[in-house]
């Protein structure tokens, strides 16, 4: 029995290698203790769009979309691993969509918040360049840790108190 979790343990990391690999994304979760001060940044309106762009377990939206169900909710994982255990979680939350699918080649027009945990140099300006592309005017991102660079338009910096920081851009 013992050999068969450390069997699976090993197949995890080099699962989650491989994926680094693949996407220049790790899972790294965001912090639970770190969910409300995101929410304290954010205004989250009735019939609006959030988008979570490489949801890993989903633990961000499924905080948010419980807390405000009338907001609705999609996440997009391109770790088959990880997105597995998001849909499996996300089953019983109704307002919450999870995809197995690559950001970059999502249609992001109606969303009017998107959440990122965010990513290092290459990937984050092609992700920052599909925001650009796909974002109505209005439309705020959220990038927990990592700035975006180059971004053209408004940026808010909070700092979480010996914590990483938040930063909220709008279009």
């Amino acid at each position: 029995m013992s050999l068969w979790l450390v069997s699976l343990f090993l197949l995890f990391l080099l699962l989650s290698l491989v994926s680094f690999i693949w996407t220049f994304a790790p899972y790294f979760p965001t912090r639970h203790r770190d969910f409300a001060r995101v929410d304290a940044v954010i205004d989250l309106e009735p019939g609006q769009n959030f988008y979570e762009l490489g949801c890993g377990d989903a633990s961000v939206s499924i905080y948010f979309a419980r807390k405000y169900p009338k907001v609705n909710f999609v996440g997009y994982e391109i770790f088959l691993p990880i997105y597995l255990v998001a849909k499996l979680r996300s089953l019983f939350v109704p307002n919450l969509q999870i995809y197995y699918r690559n950001v970059l080649w999502q249609d992001l027009n109606d969303a009017d918040w998107v959440y990122v945990f965010g990513m290092k140099d290459g990937i984050i300006l092609k992700v920052r360049d599909k925001l650009i592309a796909d974002l109505k005017p209005g439309a705020k991102v959220i990038s927990y840790v990592f700035k975006i660079p180059d971004w053209p338009g408004t940026e808010e910096i909070y700092k979480i108190e010996k914590g990483a920081k938040i930063y909220v851009y709008t279009k």
